[in-house]
Parts: structure tokens; C-alpha cells; sequence
């Protein structure tokens, strides 16, 4: 067998991408394109020969972050008493909070499922929810910490650039300063591009940051296009099309108050998942594509990412 080998479910062939190595040379010996449209349409394709898998998975996910909403939407004076500090304390802890743990395992469980699928020949995989949301939960501290690390260091370029112009007061140089940051931040993720497929796929410890700028090394600027492609398909598509849901579930509902919001809340959290899960697919096909580029893949690589 050599170009394809069967997955672990026995049915789905695992195709070995087609490059010759280049591990024995030296990163001034080769440069291979990255190619920004071609790993976005693998990025795509995986999302759509998988999309009711994702779709499954997103409502899963988003029913716990809809559980509050309909709690306080079917309440009578849920917060009879208690002051605004107390009410967006409640918010905060009963709505974001419970909806961030299943947003981010989620997350986590897509990447498994997008590396799955991205090693098939046909771009498909089976769903094996259990065992997704298993990684899901046992990787969820790593990938905060990752998460933690790239905001706190994003927020820190760009109040740090932005602050030094402020100071002026000067309009032009205060826009000018802002978007100085906001072009730096985006530089800064463009680097840790594969940062949370790396953390969730390899498993390195605390040597994962280090990981992924490797990969990421001399393809900062493709990284960045593909961000920018992949903010331009959630803007105009993604978004639109969940925007026309919600308008036609608030129009459409015509039962009581507290379960017409529930539902609405859950479309609109669905569509947030499915967003997000675009961004990390998109993530993932670059990280198959980086170890391509860099290493190669071999047979061992075809890993068991639910060990």
C-alpha cells in the first residue's frame, strides 16, 4: 500500500498527501508556496462533506449556554432585588461562563474531527461524538491556556501601540495608532495560526508555543491572507445567512416570550459555534499543511487522536 492506508474504522481511506520530504534539508534549501486558496478550499471541502457532523456537534454544545436563557426567560422577576452590579454578575456567570466551557470543547472537538477528515481521501469521517467531546474535555486546560496566552499578549501589542499615540491626542494619530495595533495583533495571531490545532493534535506540553511558531516560521504572511480570507467568508457568508435565520425565528415565533428568546438564543448560539468552527477548521488545514511543507507526512503520523 503506498499512497493510502484504512483509517481506524476500517472504511475510510487514509490518504497520504502527495510531497516528497524535505526533512533533510535545511530551510534555505527549499521553499514550497503555502498556497493560501488551496488550503482554504481543504479546509472547505472537510467542512462541507462533514457539515451535519459539525452541525450536530454545535447544538450539542450550545444547548448548556441556552439552559440560563431559558431559566431567566421564564421567570417571572428573576431579579427582583438585586442591584445592576448583582444582575451582570448573574449574566456574566449564568450566560457566559456556562456558554464559554461547551464554546471552547466544542472547539476542540471540531479540530479532531478536521484533522480526521483532512487525512481521508474523501474528506470524510464518522462523527464519534463520545469520543470527540472525550478530547474535548481532557484537552480544555491546555487549550485555555493557550487561549489565555494568545489575549493577553494580542491585548498587550495592541494597548501598547495604541496607548503610545493616544498620548498625543491628535485625531489622525490616534486612528492611525489604533490601526497600527489592530495590524499588529493580527501579525501576532497570523504567528500562532495552529497554535490551539498544535496543542490538541500533538500534545506537547509546554513546549507547544515554541511548536507552533516553528511550523508557522517563514509563512507569516501567507497565515495572515488566510486569516483575512477566512474573516471575509464568516463576514459575508456565515454571518448573513445566521443573521436571515434569526430574523425569521423572531418573526416566525408566536408563542410565549421566555421560550421564543430560548430559541432564538440557541439559532444565534449555533451559528456562533458554526463560525467558530469554520476559523478552527480553517486552522487545522493549515496545520496539516505546515507538517506537509515542513516534515512531510508519513504512516506514523496518521495519529490516534483519541489515545
Amino acid at each position: 500500500m503506498s499512497d493510502q492506508q484504512f483509517g481506524r474504522d476500517g472504511g475510510t481511506p487514509v490518504q497520504r498527501p502527495d510531497y516528497a520530504r524535505n526533512t533533510d534539508r535545511s530551510p534555505n534549501d527549499i521553499r514550497v508556496p503555502f498556497g493560501v486558496l488551496s488550503t482554504f478550499a481543504s479546509g472547505f471541502s472537510a467542512f462541507r462533506h462533514n457539515f451535519l457532523s459539525y452541525l450536530a456537534l454545535a447544538a450539542l454544545c450550545a444547548i448548556p449556554g441556552t439552559l440560563p436563557v431559558f431559566a431567566l426567560g421564564n421567570s417571572t422577576d428573576p431579579f427582583s432585588g438585586v442591584s445592576l452590579f448583582g444582575l451582570f454578575g448573574a449574566i456574566f456567570l449564568g450566560v457566559g461562563l456556562i456558554s464559554f466551557i461547551p464554546l471552547l470543547v466544542g472547539m476542540i472537538a471540531a479540530i479532531t474531527l478536521t484533522h480526521d477528515a483532512l487525512l481521508s481521501a474523501d474528506r470524510k469521517t464518522s462523527l464519534n461524538l463520545a469520543a470527540r467531546l472525550k478530547t474535548g474535555l481532557t484537552r480544555f486546560i491546555p487549550a485555555i491556556l493557550g487561549f489565555i496566552f494568545i489575549v493577553l499578549v494580542l491585548g498587550g501589542i495592541f494597548f501598547v501601540i495604541s496607548a503610545t499615540v493616544f498620548a498625543s491626542g491628535d485625531g489622525f494619530a490616534i486612528v492611525l495608532g489604533g490601526l497600527a495595533g489592530f495590524i499588529a495583533a493580527l501579525v501576532f495571531a497570523s504567528m500562532f495560526t495552529v497554535l490551539l490545532p498544535t496543542i490538541v493534535v500533538e500534545r506537547n506540553g509546554f513546549g507547544v508555543v515554541k511548536r507552533a511558531w516553528r511550523l508557522a516560521k517563514g509563512y507569516v504572511l501567507p497565515l495572515f491572507g488566510l486569516l483575512m480570507l477566512t474573516f471575509l467568508f464568516d463576514s459575508f457568508v456565515i454571518g448573513p445567512i445566521g443573521s436571515i435565520i434569526g430574523v425569521g425565528l423572531n418573526s416566525a415565533l408566536s408563542f410565549s416570550t421566555g421560550m421564543a428568546v430560548s430559541i432564538t438564543w440557541f439559532t444565534q448560539f449555533m451559528v456562533l459555534m458554526v463560525t467558530l468552527f469554520f476559523g478552527v477548521i480553517i486552522q487545522t488545514a493549515a496545520f496539516v499543511r505546515l507538517k506537509v511543507i515542513k516534515e512531510g507526512i508519513a504512516e506514523e503520523y496518521v495519529a490516534d487522536v483519541f489515545r
